[in-house]
């Protein structure tokens, strides 16, 4: 019963959003407009942030981890 009220409450809240769609479409037309205009880019050379910060790595290698498994499973 629970399984029937929660597949029809979800039904209900997935098809609502299809009524409250706008049924008019617009049509908006940029063929008469023109528009110059240049690149601009940044003055100065690239800075390569990789260089900067070099960090060590966070993450930490267990080599008890096999033993853990092991132990984990016993208890199962």
């Amino acid at each position: 019963m629970k399984t029937f009220v929660s597949a029809l409450l979800t039904i209900a809240l997935f098809s609502s959003s299809a009524f409250a769609q706008d049924k008019k479409a617009k049509l908006i037309d940029f063929d008469g407009d023109s528009i110059d205009g240049e690149l601009i880019r940044p003055d100065g050379d690239t800075l390569d942030v990789n260089d900067i910060a070099s960090h060590t790595s966070l993450i930490k290698i267990r080599l008890d981890f096999i033993k853990e498994i092991i132990r984990s499973a016993a208890n199962l």
